[in-house]
């Protein structure tokens, strides 16, 4: 502790002093051991948001560990060698900061966010836990639990249950495709040995990426990144896609699953194709589709379905951003009596979309509507630094953040048409039904 206070006088007087600061435009580094510093300034706010990408996650699992990933994420904060749960929980609340841990499809993530002053306080706690986790057993075991109720509990949400089905049908065994269920056995087996050993292997410098967005010098930043990020935890294992990039290859013909669920009043139907990777040149064509197909209340599916005809109480589609091949999904909701019609609608869509151009209002629409949600997701600190992580994790780099806007003006209305003919194919179709 008496480090900490050292290095907190040293940057108090740094802050107090320093008047220099780098233009607003974000700024790559890699320490000595290999992580990713993105930096960028943001004067006048008085606060440092940090995100920490981890490529750990299940494209690192197979059915035999499934949803350790998981697991270690969320034992991240339960204690250190340095620290116990409840000294971290204290030691943020006593300046009013926090630190949230979420697992996704294609990595991991720590994210915090404080006043400026702070900032090394951040970094002390966040190095801490990806250097030094400790996984107490009693912990462990709470955590399980945790997991195992939030798994049951998928299966009194209708949009979970079809959604889960519908990936599972597109993506077999790939670890997109794992069910919530399958991970059960496993999750009752880990050993804290086995959550070690991941953590060990699959959280090193390689497999990490830091963005800071804020109001605080730039020179002292890339110190404290130093200071606290240039650690040696041996070199691991940094690999990742054990599944191979895009797999799978595609969906060789339509399927239909038809799943009962007793006490619904209406059918919830998903109709699903397998799309674009994010490094896919394809991917932002593919993102502008998906407005024009079901995104807003411009949208064709919302115009044509719900609005002309009333057949549904809710329609729109889909398109996840994923390291691996994503997937364009469609989703209604409709009474049982209309579910066929809507389908058959949804599926006149399809091929109108396939068949002809879209017109220059439309394409016009669809990518100011995209471009004004990717601004307005910008409009907090935490969101921007967020966005620089994910672009540079996903190995598009962190420079497509401000190169998105100009990448979706780019579209044209042939290329709509070419990717509608390329990937609206064959399809999986789930409907859950009283």
């Amino acid at each position: 502790m008496k480090k900490l206070f050292r290095i907190s006088i040293f940057v108090f007087s740094i802050l107090l002093f320093a008047h220099s600061s780098f233009a607003n435009q974000p700024q790559k580094y890699t320490l000595d051991n290999g992580i990713s510093i993105i930096l960028k300034d943001a004067p006048g706010t008085g606060l440092v948001a940090v995100n920490v990408f981890i490529k750990a996650s299940p494209l690192n699992e197979t059915h035999y560990d499934a949803g350790i990933s998981q697991l270690v994420g969320r034992m991240l904060k339960e204690g250190t060698k340095l620290r116990s749960a409840e000294q971290i929980a204290d030691e943020l609340d006593n300046i009013g900061a926090k630190i949230s841990i979420s697992n996704n499809s294609d990595f991991t993530e720590a994210s915090y966010i404080s006043l400026s002053k702070d900032l090394v306080t951040g970094f002390d706690l966040l190095s801490d836990i990806l250097q030094k986790a400790t996984f107490p057993q009693k912990q462990i075991n709470k955590r399980k639990k945790d997991m195992l109720s939030s798994i049951k509990m998928i299966d009194d949400n209708p949009d979970s249950i079809v959604y889960e089905e519908v990936l599972h049908l597109i993506y077999g065994n790939h670890p997109y495709g794992f069910r919530e269920k399958q991970k059960i056995p496993n999750i009752n087996r880990f050993s804290r040995y086995d959550l070690i050993k991941f953590y060990k292997k699959h959280f090193v410098a390689q497999n990490i990426v830091v963005s800071i967005v804020g109001d605080i010098d730039k020179e002292l930043s890339l110190k404290l990144c130093k200071l606290y990020f240039d650690f040696d935890r041996g070199v691991g294992d940094g690999s990742q896609d054990i599944w191979g990039s895009g797999y799978p290859g595609k969906i060789k013909k339509n399927l239909t699953k038809n799943i009962i669920k007793k006490d619904l009043k209406a059918n919830w139907i998903e109709i699903s194709y397998l799309g674009p990777s994010v490094d896919d040149p394809d991917y932002v064509a593919c993102k502008v589709l998906n407005d024009i197909l079901g995104s807003g209340m411009s949208s064709r599916l919302f115009r044509n379905i719900r609005e002309k005809y009333g057949l549904v109480y809710s329609i729109g589609s889909f398109f996840p951003t994923r390291k691996q091949k994503s997937n364009l999904t469609i989703y209604a909701i409709a009474s049982p009596d209309n579910s066929d019609q809507v389908q058959e609608y949804i599926f006149d869509e399809i091929e109108s979309i396939k068949s002809d151009k879209v017109s220059v209002q439309e394409l016009k629409r669809a990518k100011t509507y995209l471009n004004g949600k990717f601004i307005i997701d910008h409009q907090s600190l935490s969101r921007q630094a967020w966005y620089l992580g994910w672009f540079e994790t996903l190995g598009l780099g962190y420079k497509t953040d401000y190169e998105f806007k100009n990448m979706v003006n780019s579209v044209t209305a042939d290329d709509i048409l070419r990717v509608a003919k390329k990937y609206l194919k064959t399809h999986v179709s789930v409907i859950l039904t009283p």
